[in-house]
């Protein structure tokens, strides 16, 4: 390859990772976010089941103050209690001993309704946070997809950079043991925020090697 063409092929992937980077970027800034959006689905879908594992209120009253016991055993503060138990304690309010038929029944099918109630709440907030999740992950496979593309033409321009002078070699070898460069090559699992920063070294690293080979007298 001409070093004029060289050159040219260079510039021109310099103004590709420009529009690589503005697509990467975005992608990058929401990381945080659906993490901490992550983290409370979880939170909700442990909660949710630990709120399922109390059985429906049974038709007969005669049954009533068995299951009372069975729920205040399932949420009744233990040692090595996680989060998800300190939670189901907050939305289920278990009322005072009941003294007689009508208080153990009102107390009962309070603690019913607390119980449908937020499985259906957490449900729903479910429901609309998968939805956020999905809307911020919805560019990820498109800019996944042009960073990769661009990995591969810039590998290719690195095989065929001269490793004479050293000053080259140097710049090349920077380039070729970024994680973004491994990660594509090995298959490791694409990551927005590291990939971003990646790309903006390369950026740097692009602009010093169009530097250079304008100022090699031997590559002209």
């Amino acid at each position: 390859m001409g070093t004029s063409t060289f050159r040219t092929s260079i510039v021109d992937l310099a103004a590709k990772l420009d529009g690589v980077i503005a697509t990467v970027r975005p992608c990058a800034d929401v990381v945080d976010k659906i993490n901490e959006l992550g983290n409370q689905q979880d939170q909700a879908r442990q909660v949710r089941a630990k709120l399922r594992l109390i059985p429906s209120l049974p038709e007969s009253q005669e049954q009533y103050a068995e299951w009372l016991e069975q729920v205040k055993q399932l949420i009744r503060p233990e040692a090595g209690d996680t989060e998800r138990d300190r939670l189901v304690r907050k939305l289920i309010y278990i009322p005072s001993e009941p003294t007689n038929p009508l208080e153990l029944s009102a107390g009962c099918a309070s603690i019913e309704l607390q119980r449908s109630r937020s499985i259906a709440e957490l449900t729903q907030q479910m429901d609309l946070r998968a939805k956020t999740i999905g809307e911020l992950q919805g560019p990820h496979d498109s800019a996944e997809g042009q960073a990769r593309s661009f990995v591969g033409e810039l590998q290719t321009i690195l095989s065929a950079l001269p490793v004479q002078p050293s000053e080259l070699l140097k710049i090349r070898s920077e380039i070729q043991h970024l994680w973004l460069l491994k990660k594509v090559s090995g298959g490791v699992p694409f990551g927005m925020r590291e990939s971003y920063s990646d790309l903006l070294t390369v950026r740097i690293r692009l602009h010093e090697l169009l530097e250079y080979l304008g100022e090699c007298p031997d590559l002209r």
